[in-house]
């Protein structure tokens, strides 16, 4: 496993940013994504997994086009997260023109669909706050919260920027530094402040908000690659992150995975290691408790790295947890949503030879779970969920597809009734 890498400016909730690749953590925090291989040509050949038990609940899924930003673009532009708000839904993404991950993101700009109901979407675009911007949607109920990265005035860099919204059309964008990461939690917005511009692990301050746009620092330093932030109904906040480990025999490097507590989203203690050759990758909050997605490494007599998905559950004052979450081989997770009592674990699996949506549900705080299996929702290729919010009775999702005959990836919906 290579050494820590810098987690670069958000442009996503922490969720996985849909369009380029695997997006952002979700309606209640915000970070910046990982990517995924582009998708290749191989048509998939639909395979279920017999031997895992099916989802108890929303086990049939819908798929809905959504309104095209970018047809024809290879990066595309597609939903990165949703939220429900006043009634309504809101999906929030980025057009990415300059080819995903190179190019200038000054050339990129914000999305926005709205629905009333799941079914039918109208696209907003283009939106001159979201100008130069990749951004990520939360939301406390009484406004909307857009965090992601600003372009402009520095080309070729992306700033920490959060922008605010109570009606989803005019939106304030704060005018002092913003914060990395964002989570909304039972008392408030808390955030971090990531300082990346050195490689290795940086210095992260903690901060709180009352209205999203002023940001208040809360903590001292803390040396560590800040990789989710969680914040409870109760007040209560967790952050977890990477730091160099001991190296192996071979001098090869290593990492660690620690957090960062607090109590009430202001005051931190920290770090706590909670386990050694690991990679934090995803962090969402269920009450006064947490759920962290992480991939634990090995060496190979080879010398090879293995790596293998593990799902914790962090209850407060108690290490982690995991959970018997059923993967097979090549079956990564990398998301995780708390939506009432269903647990959404998100990833990816192999259907044929081609890389296509994993979804696997747990109602029972994540001690059983049962995957959704096959289906036509989820034919064709290179299918990902970012995003999850409830609606009545079920679950509305969006993300992507792959389209081949336009050759760029598609913004979709997606609703599960229970």
């Amino acid at each position: 496993m290579p050494a820590v890498g810098r987690f670069r400016v958000p442009i996503a909730l922490a969720f996985l940013i849909g369009g380029c690749g695997s997006a952002l953590p979700a309606p209640t925090s915000i970070a910046t994504p990982r990517t995924t291989p582009s998708p290749t040509a191989t048509a998939p050949s639909p395979t279920d997994r017999p031997s895992v038990a099916p989802a108890a609940a929303f086990r049939e899924w819908t798929r809905i086009d959504m309104p095209d930003p970018a047809p024809g673009v290879y990066g595309g532009g597609t939903p990165s997260s949703v939220v429900g708000f006043k009634g309504g839904y809101v999906a929030a993404g980025t057009v990415f023109t300059d080819g995903c991950d190179g190019g200038d993101p000054a050339s990129r700009r914000g999305v926005l669909w709205t629905s009333v109901d799941g079914s039918s979407w109208i696209i907003h675009d283009p939106i001159k706050a979201f100008e130069h911007a990749s951004i990520g949607l939360l939301t406390d109920g009484s406004r909307l919260v857009a965090a992601g990265s600003y372009a402009l005035p520095i080309p070729n860099e992306r700033i920490p920027a959060v922008w605010t919204s109570t009606d989803g059309v005019t939106w304030v964008r704060t005018t002092g530094d913003a914060p990395s990461f964002v989570a909304v939690g039972g008392t408030g917005f808390v955030g971090a402040f990531a300082d990346d511009s050195m490689p290795g692990p940086g210095a992260v301050r903690f901060a709180s908000s009352i209205d999203g746009l002023a940001w208040t620092v809360t903590s001292p330093s803390f040396d560590v690659d800040l990789r989710g932030l969680a914040a409870g109904t109760d007040g209560a906040a967790l952050a977890i992150g990477a730091v160099p480990g001991p190296p192996r025999a071979d001098g090869s490097p290593t990492t660690d995975v620690v957090i960062y507590r607090s109590a009430d989203g202001t005051s931190w203690t920290g770090p706590e290691t909670l386990a050694h050759e690991a990679m934090s990758i995803a962090l969402r909050s269920q009450g006064a408790s947490f759920f962290a997605i992480v991939d634990m490494y090995s060496q190979l007599p080879n010398g090879s790295i293995a790596s293998t998905s593990e799902l914790w559950r962090l209850d407060p004052g108690a290490g982690p947890v995991v959970s018997s979450i059923p993967l097979g081989d090549e079956e990564p997770i990398d998301r995780i949503w708390v939506l009432g009592d269903a647990v959404i674990a998100g990833g990816l699996t192999l259907v044929g030879e081609v890389a296509n949506a994993m979804l696997l549900v747990s109602i029972d705080g994540g001690g059983t779970w049962g995957r959704v299996l096959y289906q036509d929702a989820f034919g064709g290729r290179d299918n990902e969920l970012s995003g999850i919010a409830q609606i009545p009775n079920g679950l509305l999702g969006v993300g992507r597809r792959w389209d081949i005959e336009s050759a760029h990836p598609v913004p979709q919906a997606w609703i599960s009734l229970r």
